[in-house]
């Protein structure tokens, strides 16, 4: 049976705690973007908002208008 030497088990531990910080990194890069993503959909979905509501008053405003004049 083989037993690891001190070494050994520090180079592991280095190997280990190497991966498990990219995992943490890649962890919090997908939150960000996560987060990031939902921030532009949700100001994109504001965005067509204020236009809809800008044509629809158009809009009405227009027809109001129009039955003025008739």
């Amino acid at each position: 049976m083989i037993h690891p030497t001190n070494s050994d088990k520090t180079q592991l531990d280095a190997l280990i705690s190497h991966g498990m910080s990219h995992r943490q990194t890649n962890n919090n890069l997908a939150k960000s973007y996560k987060e990031q993503r939902q921030s532009f959909l949700l100001k994109r979905l504001q965005l067509q908002a204020q236009i809809m509501l800008i044509a629809g008053l158009t809009l009405i405003g227009f027809f109001l208008w129009a039955n003025s004049q008739l």
